[in-house]
Order: structure tokens, then sequence, then C-alpha cells
């Protein structure tokens, strides 16, 4: 990758797209920006979508089987016969419990 400064860009803009459209390296100006081609712009881009495609893949891969909050949460409602009670300061201190 080719580092120039933001001032050898300026003076050189032109010869610099030229090179990027000819298929040359990107360009790296002060650790600020990277200048590429559309091609590779393009492929970087597609890679990304196929990376993300897998991962949400991947996500719904583990998530089978599993029910959505809301039909969870409106299940235990319907079968929890058990709720819980407070406990009596005496008991919590009997357990070592602390608030």
């Amino acid at each position: 990758m080719t580092q120039v400064t933001q001032r050898e860009l300026s003076e050189h803009l032109i010869e610099t797209l030229n090179r990027l459209a000819a298929g040359g390296d990107p360009v790296l100006v002060d650790d600020i920006a990277v200048i590429m081609s559309a091609s590779e712009y393009r492929l970087l881009r597609e890679l990304e979508d196929r990376l993300d495609l897998a991962a949400m893949a991947e996500a719904k891969a583990e998530s089978e089987g599993s029910l959505p909050y809301e039909e969870a949460r409106k299940e235990s409602r319907t079968t929890d016969t058990h709720r819980l009670t407070p406990i009596e300061p005496s008991k919590a201190q009997a357990l070592d419990l602390k608030r």
C-alpha cells in the first residue's frame, strides 16, 4: 500500500487516481483515509456482505428451537404456578443473604 501525505495527495491527485484506475495499490493518506479503486471497494463490500450473511445464518442456526421473547413470556405467565415470595428478614439473616 502506498502512503502519502495530504499535501502530496493534493499535489498529485490526478496521477494518484490514474494509477488506481490502472489497477494500482490503494493509497493510505496520513493514517486518515484509504483511497482505492472502485472495483476493490466493490469486492470489499461483497466480502463484508458475505461475512454478515454467514454471521446471520450462524445466529439463526443457534436459535433454532428457541422461542421469541414475547412468546416465552406469555407461556411462562400461563404455566407458572410458582411465584417468588419475599423472604422474612429473620430467615434472610439465617441464610446469610444480603439485600
